[in-house]
């Protein structure tokens, strides 16, 4: 699949790492320009590229400059996320077609003996279904859009589901309910593209033509990476596998360097900073807010900053364009995470018994960030409009409130008491359906109509058959009356008198 970003390589990268070690070869599929991470050049991974002459639209410099600036300053402003949104969707558009236009591609694909394919189920990676489905390949869809479940047979149950688009909890009042109803029958409408029949017919000229819901109701199994029970339970399938925090490693050593710098504040604690992959450059005017704040801190503060030069950096600030972030959450001298909560960021918090200030810019970070403060891991702010001042005292009150770092580590010990861990559930159900298939596991609600599957046409003929016995019973009532007044036996010709 064309790389949508880091954090999704990395978990991609941790799947394939575990297969590897199990025997197993595998090749992921990225574009010539994708900036694939030093931490996946391990050997375990074979990637395969094919031939784009697009720049890597998430690293851009005119990307970062302006798109992702205007995203921050607009705090959360639902116009400024569509159009980012659209940009994002038309570049990995075009990735797709790229990549179904290779046919050197193609043809090395073609050469090995695929058991089966693990493609990122998202809408603006619609059209790479074509792929798998013209080298014959069964699917496992891999995702963080829980809205498209429901194409694998999953009732979607807006009262109790929040919309990744809203900051509700399973937990809804009846005005929230009422919303995050809308919010999901609109958002699956729009997240759910069309794939061109043309592209289809083109490619796969032999097979039938099938729109993208019916490639997504075939995938053999599913691996839900935004989604961890244990955090925000919801229904589930045989073949739907929740794995929210499968891109946590086991902690490595950190670097000599930022080891040495840990320990020198190990009595009183640290911050890691980082607004991830997609964000490469905040605003000059909120990095110097940042960077007052940071300079009043008893703490170390461990920063991935890549923008313009601030000045003189006070001796408790570590400035670094690349965090080594999992390994370094999991140090036992770091006491707060100051993070967008993007899916891998607030997994690597949770899992590790780290609380959060959460400053969410778009997308799903909102959602996560909500999710982390109604269960006491967080405190959320916005990262256009924080003052100094509130800041300060937000991160001294998780640094040392026991509340919060307790609620931490509880989390985390939920998180990690499984038999297994979730990158071990993942490879067990993919070896599982190489060797079974997945028919024995997919609901056959998947291939019902929409009506059918929640009982509609049930539900249609049943109000019918009351209101026809409703009506027959009237009929019946007012035959009845006018057969007793047209009696004399009743009385009535002798009221007439």
């Amino acid at each position: 699949m064309p790389g949508i970003g880091k954090s999704v390589t990395l978990v991609f990268h941790n799947l394939a790492k575990e297969l590897h070690k199990r025997g197993h070869q595998v090749y992921v599929i990225v574009g010539s320009n994708f900036p694939i991470p030093d931490s996946t050049k391990d050997g375990s991974v074979n990637y395969l590229t094919f031939k784009t002459d697009k720049e890597y639209i998430l690293g851009s410099e005119e990307f970062q400059r302006n798109d992702v600036k205007d995203m921050i300053q607009s705090d959360g402003d639902m116009v400024t996320n569509f159009r980012l949104v659209r940009t994002a969707a038309e570049f990995f558009t075009s990735q797709c077609a790229e990549m179904l236009e290779d046919q050197e591609l193609f043809v090395k694909l073609s050469s090995f003996n695929f058991d089966v394919a693990v493609i990122g189920a998202y809408p603006f990676l619609a059209n790479c279904q074509i792929l798998p489905y013209k080298l014959d390949l069964p699917v496992i869809s891999i995702t963080s859009f829980t809205s498209l479940l429901g194409q694998a047979g999953l009732p979607l149950l807006p009262s109790v589901v929040p919309s990744l688009f809203t900051t509700f909890t399973e937990h809804m009042d009846f005005m929230e309910r009422v919303q995050n109803f809308v919010i999901t029958l609109v958002s699956n409408f729009i997240f759910t593209p069309s794939i061109p029949a043309e592209l289809v017919q083109r490619h796969v000229p032999h097979k039938p033509i099938k729109t993208f819901n019916e490639f997504l109701r075939d995938s053999i199994l599913w691996l839900v990476i935004s989604v961890n029970p244990a955090l925000e339970p919801i229904p589930t399938l045989p073949n739907v596998i929740l794995l929210g925090g499968m891109g946590v490693k086991q902690p490595a050593p950190l670097p000599d360097h930022l080891e040495a710098f840990v320990q020198k504040f190990k009595s009183q604690g640290v911050v890691v900073v980082s607004f991830g992959s997609v964000v490469k450059y905040l605003p000059t005017e909120i990095s110097k807010r940042f960077l007052s704040v940071f300079s009043k801190l008893k703490y170390g503060v461990v920063w991935r900053y890549s923008g313009e030069d601030l000045g003189e950096i006070p001796p408790n600030i570590k400035l670094m364009s690349w965090l080594p972030q999992s390994d370094l959450l999991a140090h036992e001298s770091v006491k707060v995470f100051l993070s967008h909560c993007g899916n891998a960021g607030s997994y690597e918090a949770l899992f590790n018994g780290v609380p959060v200030l959460a400053m969410p810019i778009a997308g799903d970070q909102p959602h996560n960030a909500e999710r982390l403060v109604k269960r006491g891991l967080a405190i959320k702010m916005s990262v256009a409009t924080f003052s100094p001042g509130e800041l300060l005292e937000n991160i001294n009150i998780l640094a040392s409130n026991s509340t919060y770092q307790s609620n931490a580590k509880r989390y985390a010990r939920i998180l990690r008491d499984y038999p297994m861990s979730l990158v071990d559930q993942a490879v067990y159900w993919i070896e599982h359906v190489v060797r079974f298939g997945g028919s024995h596991l997919q609901s056959p609600g998947a291939q019902l109509p929409w009506y059918i599957f929640y009982s509609l046409d049930v539900i249609g003929f049943l109000l019918s058959v009351v209101v026809l016995g409703v009506y027959c019973i009237k009929i019946l009532c007012r035959a009845c009356r006018r057969k007793c007044d047209q009696n004399p036996a009743t009385g009535g010709d002798k009221k007439k008198q």
